[in-house]
């Protein structure tokens, strides 16, 4: 391929074949500013302009070029591979070298997402449903009594029955729909829902649960009902599909209909000497940490319940479920980066309290009940009064796992166990309630109507139980003595 000046003097047989002891690679050279770089008749320039943002680089700054052994990385996927890498300026876009041209473990992204690549993600699923059969399966299956789901084919809207099904999880937006057919589906439907519902299909599953259909919006009861299930409807989901973009659903899945992904998203690839070299978009938590999904107090629980994710971003698809996680750019060596009962990755490949991304489910420890009340008081509500609803499901979820935790207007009746290491002898749930009590504002606030002033839900803003911060015992005595009467709204 045609090289400027600049690039044939770049050494890629060096740059491709030293190894790197360290994650921080090594400094190969100070590129010239963007602005004289050949983009439009140098195959490595453009190659190497296509992974940086170009408005953040100004006209007299030279850019770094890095280069990395990729088993070294800080970004623990990599670690499963073994190859060179190249970074232009600090870009979470790599240039990789792939000797195996297309066969490689880096993937062609385009602009509309193919056929192959849903047989890919049905790989995924296929790989956690027959390996993952005790962290990603459901051990006592609860029905949701009433649940409806979306018939994919004929768009009638009809009781579970305890048929396989899909979930969406996406930001509602300002705007509702009145429909008036409880029965079928209305016309013409948000382009998130269609693409939802041809994911679905391509997934080879006829049926998908939408809240905004599957639950009657002006049916109080049912309302109640079914948010206190949240927790259920999203556990027993198969899969549940994250629009992580978009400021309501309008937007669209990108890549999958009228949306496509956009130019500065897609793979770039080129042969310069005898080096195959290809742009690799690597998942990062930067892709949905700044999304208005990101953001939504009712998606925080819908991310965490569900048993298995395909995340879509303005990148490329993203899948974890509580044992692995894969993406559609690069495919890592899935089954060797799993441990040898095949229930899921090695503890290298994942972060400390995370697989990817998102934690596995609630949490196993009963002072997690905090850190989730804590991650979810920072998020937005569009309707205030929504503050208790939107924690049910995680609350029901700690009700119903092994930990047997209740709570009382959001604050948890925690076990002794939450205090310390070893159990306290008397423990009895007013003493957990007390110690749940012990919750502080993060920053100055006015109350939320509606609610107890005792209870984090009656005040607007973050909270945080510092005491369970504390590695050592926490300095919080709780009288044993002390009474406890509640009074129910119906005055019981």
């Amino acid at each position: 391929s045609n090289l400027c000046t600049r690039c044939a003097e770049i050494d890629l047989d060096t740059l491709l074949s030293r190894p790197h002891k360290t994650q921080i690679g090594q400094l190969a050279k100070n590129l010239s500013p963007v602005s004289k770089w050949e983009i439009d008749s140098c195959a490595l320039c453009s190659l190497l302009s296509s992974t940086i943002d170009l408005r953040y680089w100004p006209s007299g700054s030279k850019v770094p070029l890095r280069t990395y052994s990729s088993n070294k990385m800080g970004n623990k996927a990599w670690n499963s591979i073994n190859t060179n890498i190249l970074q232009v300026g600090e870009s979470e876009r790599y240039i990789v070298s792939q000797p195996e041209g297309m066969e490689g473990p880096v993937k062609i992204i385009k602009a509309k997402i193919e056929e192959p690549n849903f047989d890919i993600v049905k790989s995924w699923i296929s790989l956690c449903q027959n390996k993952h059969t005790k962290i990603c399966s459901i051990e006592k299956h609860s029905s949701v009594t009433g649940l409806k789901l979306i018939d994919c084919i004929t768009s009638d809207i009809i009781l579970a029955e305890d048929k396989p099904y899909l979930a969406l999880s996406y930001v509602w937006g300002l705007g509702t729909e009145d429909h008036k057919n409880l029965k079928k589906l209305p016309e013409p439907l948000p382009n998130t829902i269609k693409d939802a519902i041809i994911v679905t299909k391509k997934l080879g599953y006829r049926y998908i649960w939408i809240d905004r259909y599957c639950i009657d919006q002006k049916n109080d009861e049912e309302r109640a009902y079914q948010c206190g299930k949240m927790d259920l409807i999203y556990q027993n989901a198969d899969l549940t599909i994250i629009a992580a973009i978009g400021e309501d659903p309008s937007y669209g899945l990108p890549g999958v209909s009228l949306r496509e992904r956009k130019p500065q998203h897609l793979t770039i690839c080129s042969s310069v000497g005898k080096h195959f070299l290809i742009s690799a978009q690597s998942w990062s938590e930067k892709a949905i940490e700044e999304t208005k999904w990101k953001t939504r107090a009712w998606t925080y629980q819908e991310g965490i319940l569900s048993r298995r994710r395909l995340v879509f971003t303005e990148e490329q698809m993203y899948f974890e479920c509580y044992g692995m996680y894969c993406c559609e750019s690069v495919h890592f060596p899935l089954r060797t980066m799993h441990r040898k009962d095949m229930q899921g990755f090695k503890r290298v490949f994942c972060s400390e309290n995370l697989i990817g991304i998102f934690p596995k489910g609630v949490g196993t420890k009963s002072i997690e009940i905090v850190r989730r009340i804590e991650e979810y008081s920072k998020l937005n509500l569009s309707n205030s009064s929504d503050i208790l609803r939107g924690m049910l499901g995680i609350f029901g979820a700690f009700q119903r796992s092994r930990l047997d935790i209740y709570h009382c207007s959001g604050i948890p009746i925690l076990p002794s166990m939450a205090q310390g290491a070893k159990p306290i002898e008397g423990w009895m749930p007013s003493m957990g309630f007390f110690l749940g009590l012990f919750w502080d504002l993060q920053e100055r606030s006015e109350r939320r109507n509606g609610f107890p002033s005792w209870s984090w839900t009656g005040w607007y803003g973050p909270v945080i139980w510092r005491w369970a911060y504390d590695t050592t015992e926490p300095n919080i005595a709780i009288d044993p003595g002390v009474g406890l009467s509640v009074e129910l709204i119906d005055g019981q």
